[in-house]
């Protein structure tokens, strides 16, 4: 045969360490070698398919790179992903990149080995990790979105994440110590939230980082290894995944050699250890600009980590005792004297970011320290103890200092008083100077403005400020903005009369900038308005665009010296929300970030955002109004509400008071519940879930997602995967019978009803424009389509749409309320609601003209359903939060049974759903309420990364 020259060299090399291993470590061996190089990789798959004396040679059967060959997959489908070109290939497949129908974005499709599709056990052991990976959401691990299939064999979709890798950097050279710290705190940021979960990585390295153009660093291929990884590998094998095909073994070692912990070169059982192994590893190459151990081939690599020392002298003389220290306790050959937690590695490289001395009582050494996210290594001694007296005594800040980098960071807490909570629109104002933090919440049934100052220990109100929201600060800190309903006040501090400035309804944020100007937000579709403090009429400022969609301009910042507007493009939690600036020079805008709902500017130089209950920061050029460094985590547990508004502020040096909570307003639990009682939680996300119905197949769930953007979602049960299959406003998706959905469709009290695919690809056709709220109910038996909708006054009633003519006439249309249209599986019979009685409760009638009806509840009833064979109707009681059934004939005439309590479960808002086989609900259930009256507070907030450029 013939070889390629530039190959041949290195073949011959790869041969010759193979034959000095032993038999059962070769074909491992080789699935290494040449897993970085396609064309060696394929010289030695064509070499052992022809060359009887190489094959008899490795005395084993040899499966290289897990049979993925050159897949050439441009053009083909992945459940809603479209591939449209290859990435790369590594030791698990190749990678593509694809086109995401449902979200409009690009993401990457990892396809698994078709081997393992073989092995029923090798798939439940997959599926299994991949659920657990799918819930690291975290802003710095590549994400996993979810799993599909290809040819009968799985595959990832994961997060495409554009920039070079790690490895690609340290091509050009040793990394400076600040950048390489930046980086390290990210990369050991991710494997703290890994290993909280039970995840290891263990095949951490440069290649498998990305740094984006905006300095966030993504670790990816999380959990790979671990996901195929045999528990009962033999002792003499290499420890990694053992890919089984009948009586064949073959194991691939999938930690890279250089990087690969002693025990995992010894085959021993791995943990979290290996990790920080791995992290020590790449932290000294940025810094050295060359790998601890280097070697030419894999015995030496091993060799050389089981037998000798890293070479200290490689690091540069800068590096600090602190970080040599820290370095030395990863490098650790022996696990029990290895860094136990990854979280104190953090910890030590944000002292050292902070520029906390050496030898002061925050450089307390890391084996001292509570690991993981306990620790608080910027706490002063003093504050604490002071805490510690009362959580709701008096806490005295100082004055701060001219320069807003300087001060130590220091801790408090505001807990609100026995018998007040925040509002809903709660969300805090800190003065400029940081003396003082502004609230809304409610006293004796009251909603007010109330303000704790600092120096005190009281929370008083402010006089003038009934039913306020919104609170903002002028910037001399003598004037407090608020939102009184459809007006926008001012008011003194110091006390006085309230003076109205505008009218704008719907306020989504307020700032007030130094030319005396109020920005304003609308929760309308709308942009920005502007108007003079003085008070005057709001002048538009932007306009909503194509490209945001139907959504709207919120919770602006005035930016400082006039600069321009910071500002969120806000769509709910449950999408991609941007920060946007606006530049007051040129009128344009600049996207900044997605994935956040808010944002704010701090004079220390920094851009700080909330993402997933944390607050992270990231160096902000305010002249070119660009990022310009990696994000730095400043605070956690920073509640989250569902539209997005900013639960937390800031003052001009950087001072940070938000309200504690790892989410805020609604979040339901989608539940599989069998007719005994008994429940299941489904895996997924807990949001503002509605309306849960089953397919006609019970395979999957269509819902709608969200508190104030609602779009309809497809959960797939069997699966556990989730898919957005809407992009705008829509509500309560209903399946037809050839498994499509009809929704509505529009913004609040203007919904027509559109038909669509449930995998969001294709266009959609609108059935019935009606520009009032609307609903799906069933289909009849002559396949006309029954919907609930508003009628002329208030009241809701039931019709029927002929989808042919688009004629509409009425089934169920009276004073009272008609709502929860339910159709009988053979299309003949009504199940609804009605309010006609005071109260409402569930009622059948036949579809036919002139039908009566009987009523199903006794004592109210909030959400009705069929049974697949349609002879019983299940219903939740309106006061006893239990689901009752009761037994229905239609011929000769028909009857309905008396109520029959079956458990005493509660849906929420009584939605529910039967499956079509009549086994089980789906339900929604209330998930636990965040805490809301803890107000945090942190002087000097950014300290910790204020030299992070």
């Amino acid at each position: 045969m013939t070889l390629h020259s530039d190959n041949w060299p290195r073949l011959k090399v790869v041969f010759a360490d193979a034959r000095a291993l032993p038999a059962n470590l070769r074909a491992g061996y080789l699935a290494v070698a040449c897993a970085d190089d396609e064309g060696l990789r394929h010289e030695v798959e064509s070499l052992l398919a022809s060359d009887t004396h190489a094959k008899s040679f490795l005395e084993t059967p040899v499966v290289l790179l897990a049979d993925t060959g050159a897949q050439r997959l441009e053009g083909l489908r992945v459940g809603p992903y479209r591939i449209t070109s290859r990435i790369g290939a590594g030791g698990m497949g190749e990678v593509y990149r694809a086109r995401d129908a449902t979200l409009g974005r690009d993401v990457a499709i990892k396809m698994l080995p078709r081997i393992l599709a073989s092995d029923p056990d090798r798939l439940a052991r997959f599926d299994r990790e991949a659920r657990t990976l799918a819930s690291l959401n975290h802003p710095h691990i590549g994400a996993i979105y979810g799993v599909e299939q290809s040819e009968g064999a799985p595959a990832l979709i994961l997060e495409l994440v554009e920039g070079p890798t790690l490895a690609d950097r340290l091509a050009q050279g040793p990394v400076p110590l600040t950048e390489a710290l930046g980086i390290a705190r990210q990369i050991a940021d991710a494997l703290e939230a890994a290993h909280a979960r039970g995840i290891v990585h263990r095949d951490l390295k440069p290649a498998n980082i990305k740094i984006t153009p905006k300095g966030i660093v993504k670790v990816l291929d999380f959990g790979l290894a671990k996901v195929v990884t045999r528990d009962e590998a033999p002792r003499g094998l290499i420890q990694g995944p053992i890919v089984t095909t009948g009586d064949t073994r073959v194991g691939l070692i999938m930690g890279t050699p250089s990087y690969m912990s002693p025990e995992q070169a010894r085959g021993s059982p791995v943990d979290k250890r290996t990790d920080i192994w791995a992290f020590g590893c790449v932290l000294y190459e940025m810094l050295a600009g060359r790998t601890v151990f280097a070697a030419a081939t894999v015995s030496d690599h091993t060799t050389a980590i089981l037998e000798r020392d890293p070479d200290w002298t490689m690091l540069p003389e800068a590096t600090s005792p602190d970080l040599r220290r820290v370095l030395r306790r990863c490098l650790a050959k022996d696990p029990a004297r290895r860094l136990q937690d990854i979280g104190d590695a953090r910890v030590e490289i944000e002292d050292l970011l902070s520029g906390a001395p050496e030898g002061s009582a925050d450089a307390v050494p890391s084996h001292a320290r509570p690991s993981g996210r306990r620790a608080v290594p910027w706490a002063v001694a003093g504050a604490l103890a002071a805490l510690a007296l009362t959580a709701f005594g008096a806490w005295r800040w100082s004055r701060a200092p001219s320069d807003p980098k300087l001060g130590p960071l220091v801790r408090s807490a505001v807990v609100l008083p026995d018998g007040m909570e925040r509002t809903r629109l709660g969300s805090p104002a800190l003065s400029p100077d940081g003396t003082m933090v502004v609230f809304s919440a409610v006293r004796d049934g009251r909603a007010q403005l109330f303000i704790r100052r600092l120096a005190d220990a009281q929370v008083t109100p402010v006089d003038g400020t009934e039913r306020g929201d919104t609170p903002f600060f002028s910037p001399d800190g003598h004037w407090l903005g608020f939102a009184v309903g459809d007006e926008i006040k001012k008011v003194r501090i110091e006390g006085g009369q309230p003076q109205v400035v505008a009218t704008l309804p719907s306020i989504a944020g307020a700032s007030w900038g130094d030319d005396d100007t109020i920005v304003l937000g609308q929760r309308q579709s709308s942009g920005l308005w502007r108007v003079p403090a003085r008070g005057g009429m709001p002048e538009r400022l932007t306009t909503v665009t194509a490209a945001d969609g139907d959504n709207d301009h919120r919770w602006p910042q005035v930016l400082p010296r006039g600069r321009g507007v910071l500002f969120s493009v806000s769509t709910g939690p449950e999408e991609m929300a941007r920060i946007v600036v606006l530049d007051s020079r040129t009128g344009a805008r600049k996207d900044l970030l997605t994935g956040s709902a808010s944002a704010r500017y701090v004079a220390t130089g920094h851009l700080v955002y909330a993402r997933n209950a944390e607050l992270q920061a990231v160096p902000f050029d305010l002249e070119r109004l660009e990022i310009t460094g990696p994000a730095v985590r400043v605070a956690e547990g920073v509640h989250e509400d569902t539209d997005g508004t900013p639960e937390y502020a800031f003052s001009d040096r950087g001072d940070l008071a938000y309200f504690a909570g790892w989410s805020g307003g609604r979040r339901d639990v989608l539940t599989l519940v069998s007719m005994d009682g008994s429940a299941q939680e489904t895996a997924f996300p807990r949001l503002p879930i509605n309306g849960p119905r089953f397919s006609p197949d019970g395979r999957r769930i269509a819902m709608f997602v969200g508190a104030a953007k609602n779009n309809a979602w497809v959960y797939d049960i069997d699966r556990a995967s989730a898919t957005r299959v809407t992009a705008g406003r829509y509500h309560d998706p209903m399946w037809t019978k050839d498994g499509r959905l009809v929704v509505s469709k529009g913004p609040p009290a203007q919904h027509d009803l559109v038909l669509r695919s449930a995998d969001a690809e294709g266009p959609e056709k609108t059935l019935l424009p009606w520009h009032r709220p609307q609903y799906g109910g069933g289909w009849m038996a002559d396949g006309r389509l029954v919907i609930e909708r508003e009628g002329d006054g208030t009241a809701f009633d039931i019709v029927a749409l002929d989808l042919a003519t688009r004629q509409v006439t009425d089934v169920v249309a009276t004073p009272a309320s008609e709502e929860r249209p339910r159709v009988s599986p053979d299309g003949r019979w009504l199940a609804y609601l009605s309010n006609d009685s005071g109260r409402h409760e569930a009622f059948v009638r036949g579809l036919a003209p002139g039908a009566g009806r009987q009523r199903v509840s006794t004592n109210g009833a909030v959400g009705i359903g069929w049974a697949p064979d349609g002879r019983t109707l299940y219903f939740t009681g309106l006061t006893d939060r239990a689901m009752w059934a009761s037994r229905v004939t239609t011929t000769p005439a028909l009857a309905v049974g008396p109520p029959a309590r079956m458990f005493g479960i509660e849906p929420y808002l009584g939605q529910f759903d039967i499956s079509p086989d009549g086994t089980r609900f789906a339900m929604l259930q209330r998930g636990p309420s965040p805490p809301r009256n803890r107000l945090e507070l942190v002087q000097n907030a950014l300290s910790a990364v204020r030299d992070v450029r």
